[in-house]
This record gives C-alpha cells, sequence and structure tokens, in this order.
C-alpha cells in the first residue's frame, strides 16, 4: 500500500518498476520482504525488498526518510560499520509517486542455517540470537552451529560488534528501540558477526516520535507502566541485558536480569558495568561506546598473554617462616601462580581479576607471580622481602675455679676469722628519761631537753674513757 509524503518530494528513492524481478521470502503483520534478482546498489550484491501491507501513517515516511538520509550523511567509517551489523533502510521505494516500501540490505547466507522443525522437517532460516542463550544440547539438536559457552571470546566478539552499531546510532541520536534476542541475528562464521532487523522500526533523530514496542522481558523499569518513551536510555538497558544473557546461557537466561550470572565470566569491572546497566538509574548505565571499548579490550587480554597491572606485597621484611601477603591485579590471566624465593608455589584463580595469597618467608628474594592462560604466560616479581633469623642463645664455657690448699686446720681457720671488735663507748650506761605519767608529764620541749642532757653526759663519760696519746 503506498502512502504520500507531505512536504515535498522524498529523496533517495527509488521506482518499483526499477526493481525488476523478485522472489517472496517472507510475509508479517506489516509487510512483505522479497528478494530483489537483479537491483543492484554500490557496495551491495544481495538487496530486498519490504513491501508494506498496512497503511503507515506520515509520521512513520517521514522517520523512514530520515532514517534513509542518516545513513547517506554518515562518513566511510561508520557507515561501513552500519552496513556490517544492521539491514538498514537504503531507499525508500515509490509507486506513482507514493511510497510504498524500502529497499535494504539482503541478510547474507552466512547467517542462514538448517533449522529443524518439530515436523521433522528441515528449512534454511536466518540464525536469531536466541539459540545463542539456550543449553548448547539443544542448539546442537536443532542442527543449529553456536559457539561453546565456555567460548568467551566468541561471544565477545558478537557483544563488541552490537555495541559498535549501537554506538554509531546513538552518536547520531538515533534510538534503535525493540531490541531483543529475535531482532538480532548472528553468524558462527570466523570472525562471528551479528545483524539488526527491523530497523525501519527505528526512531531517527528530529523526526516526529512514532510507536516503538518492547519485546517480553526486555522492558526498562521506566516503561514498565507504558508511559515513557523510548531513548538512549532504554537502548543501553536491553544492550546490557543482551551481553549478560549472550554471555551466561543456560536455563532462564533469555529471561534472567540478573548481573550476578556474570560472576567468574567477566572481570571486575564487567560485572560492575552490567550491575549498572540493568539498573533503574538510568544514568548509571554504560553507553554504547562504554561497552564497545571494554568488551575490546577484555578480548584483547583474553586472546593474548595475559596482563600484570600490579602486584604488591604487605611487608619488606618478616621472621623466617612467617606469612606474607602477595596480591595482584591482572587482565585475560586464567591462573596465577605465585612462587616464593625458596621455590615454594601457591596457584590461585584469576577470573575475577584481582586476587592475594599468603605464603611463608624461609627465604630472602622477591616473589615471583606468573599470570596464564592459553594464549601465554606474564611474569612480575615483588620487591624483595627479607627472612630475618631470630635471636638465639649461645652457651658460654665457664673455666672451673681451684681453690688454693688449706695448711691449717679447722679451729686454726674458725681463729684467724673472728671478728676483733675495736673498742668504743659504753652506751649500755645510756638511760632513757623516765616519761611521767599520761596527762600529768611536762610538756615536749621538757622531754628534749632532759634527753639532750642525758646524750651529752654519756658523750662525756666516752670521751674520758678513750685512751689518750702518749705525751712525747
Amino acid at each position: 500500500m503506498a502512502v504520500g509524503v507531505n512536504g515535498g518530494a522524498v529523496t533517495a528513492t527509488v521506482d518499483a518498476a526499477r526493481l525488476g524481478a523478485m522472489d517472496e521470502l517472507d510475509s508479517g503483520a506489516f509487510g512483505i520482504v522479497y528478494r530483489l534478482r537483479t537491483y543492484s546498489l554500490p557496495g551491495f550484491t544481495n538487496l530486498a525488498y519490504k513491501e508494506f501491507t498496512t497503511s503507515p501513517s506520515a509520521e512513520d515516511i517521514a522517520n523512514l526518510t530520515a532514517l534513509v538520509e542518516f545513513r547517506s550523511a554518515l562518513d566511510a567509517r561508520r557507515r561501513a560499520v552500519l552496513d556490517d551489523a544492521a539491514a538498514w533502510p537504503l531507499r525508500l521505494v515509490t509507486r506513482g509517486g507514493l511510497v510504498c516500501g524500502f529497499v535494504m540490505q539482503l541478510i547474507p547466507p552466512e547467517f542462514f542455517g538448517q533449522q529443524l522443525l518439530p515436523s521433522g522437517r528441515t528449512i534454511q532460516l536466518p540464525v536469531k540470537s536466541q539459540w545463542l542463550v539456550v543449553e548448547p544440547a539443544k542448539a546442537d539438536a536443532a542442527g543449529i552451529a553456536v559457539p561453546r559457552a565456555d567460548d568467551l571470546p566468541a561471544r565477545l566478539v558478537l557483544c563488541a560488534k552490537l555495541a559498535h552499531v549501537f554506538g554509531v546510532l546513538h552518536r547520531a541520536g538515533v534510538v534503535y528501540g525493540d531490541l531483543s534476542l529475535n531482532n538480532v541475528m548472528y553468524s558462527a562464521g570466523s570472525p562471528p558477526r551479528v545483524m539488526l532487523v527491523d530497523c525501519d522500526a527505528a526512531q531517527a533523530v528530529g523526526a516526529a516520535r512514532i510507536g516503538q514496542a518492547h519485546t517480553d522481558d526486555w522492558t526498562p523499569p521506566e516503561c514498565v507502566s507504558g508511559g515513557s518513551a523510548q531513548d538512549a536510555e532504554t537502548d543501553r538497558y536491553k544492550l546490557a541485558l543482551f551481553i549478560l544473557r549472550v554471555l551466561t546461557p543456560g536455563p532462564h537466561a533469555s529471561q534472567s536480569v540478573d548481573p550476578t550470572r556474570a560472576v567468574g565470566v567477566l572481570d571486575l569491572e564487567g560485572n560492575s558495568m552490567l550491575s549498572a546497566g540493568v539498573s533503574a538509574d538510568r544514568s548509571r548505565r554504560p553507553t554504547a561506546k562504554e561497552w564497545f571499548d571494554y568488551l575490546t579490550r577484555h578480548l584483547t587480554a583474553l586472546t593474548g598473554p595475559p596482563q600484570v597491572a600490579d602486584v604488591n606485597i604487605d611487608t619488606a621484611a618478616v621472621l623466617a617462616g612467617a606469612m606474607a601477603t602477595v596480591s595482584w591485579r591482572t587482565a585475560g590471566a586464567e591462573h596465577v601462580v605465585v612462587t616464593a624465593s625458596d621455590g615454594h608455589t601457591v596457584t590461585c584463580d584469576a577470573a575475577a581479576g584481582v586476587g592475594q595469597c599468603r605464603i611463608a618467608v624461609t627465604r630472602t628474594g622477591p616473589f615471583t607471580i606468573r599470570a596464564v592462560n592459553r594464549f601465554g604466560t606474564t611474569t612480575v616479581d615483588t620487591r624483595p622481602v627479607f627472612a630475618l633469623q631470630p635471636p638465639t642463645i649461645a652457651r658460654v664455657a665457664v673455666p672451673a675455679v681451684t681453690l688454693p690448699p688449706l695448711d691449717f686446720g679447722t679451729r686454726q681457720l674458725a681463729a684467724a676469722m673472728t671478728v676483733v671488735r675495736p673498742a668504743g663507748p659504753d652506751l649500755t650506761a645510756l638511760r632513757m628519761p623516765t616519761l611521767p605519767p599520761r596527762g600529768t608529764g611536762p610538756q615536749f620541749a621538757d622531754l628534749l631537753g632532759a634527753l639532750t642532757t642525758e646524750v651529752g653526759r654519756v658523750a662525756d663519760h666516752a670521751i674520758a674513757a678513750a685512751p689518750r696519746p702518749a705525751t712525747p
């Protein structure tokens, strides 16, 4: 069904008669998709035509026109990113001057796979990202080739490519809107690829608002009540959900909003970004560029020797045999091996990106930190730690003491040790004054005077009794 465009001629259009022969590929509620056999555009050999089966509004047509012009205005580098990862509207198709559909890139053959239907029949269909989150055994049973659950690099590539194309959209103010596993096709080739479909429902910058849908289990918290229009922040929420679910396949992955599922899959930075990305706080959600930068950095770390950003030891010297704590921060390491100077080693898991261990110090020297993954080993030494020997008590030989022989008997020895006391005053003559009865005697001064007089008398007696030196 064709619809006229108000306000002037449509740019970047092609008349339906010029499309040539075509084959019907699929049909839906809003249009029929045809493969174009002969029509081509620069840079494309496989194109498709989507013809509207319902009447789009003038706002929808204006928005679609803006999407076509948005791509045309991109520089060559960003246009290449968009063309690689999105079946974007390339030309508006008119019939009798009225818009009746648009030309887009046909999903490349590498995105198709033979899929086993419940009836037992196989059919060639684009492979949706939904297969990335189911248990691998289910995908195998359906004949779908998916990266192993533990093939983190391949899954990081898919997420990084999607983040990259969203970065191009958001830089220009374009909001994709209905991001889900059903609207992202993927190829398990080398390298793996993703492709956005249903891009005609994106919201162009400056165009009148169009209604953008939410797929079940993908609605941001602020849109649950239906009162909030979609924007870059809602795209960021859905992008974080896509990353979470693709990196953590298994039971209930397609409905999960729990970022802790990625603990042990991503490092601390990635886990923190996931928590912020699915939070109700719109301002915390990482941008598409931030996701692209992180994912490519993490991917580089995983596909090359690990990086050791920091090592530390909590002491410079300990008593020999005491424990020291070694800590580290790594990127891309599967495990860390800590070796003491005496050769003793401790192996620790490094999935978290940070860690520490305690190890005995028996010999002076540095600790060696080896970060290991399947691509190589990175070795870093700590500063030396001194093993101090505790103080010891040595026995001192004391020579034997030999006493001279005694040539006299016990009685003589006793007599020799007798102390002869020198003569002195006879203190037996000293008499303390008699104290009067309590309450009747003289005062203290009288008693002191009497005592002084008695001491003086005794001293005079002693002087008189002392022997006098001979007179020459």
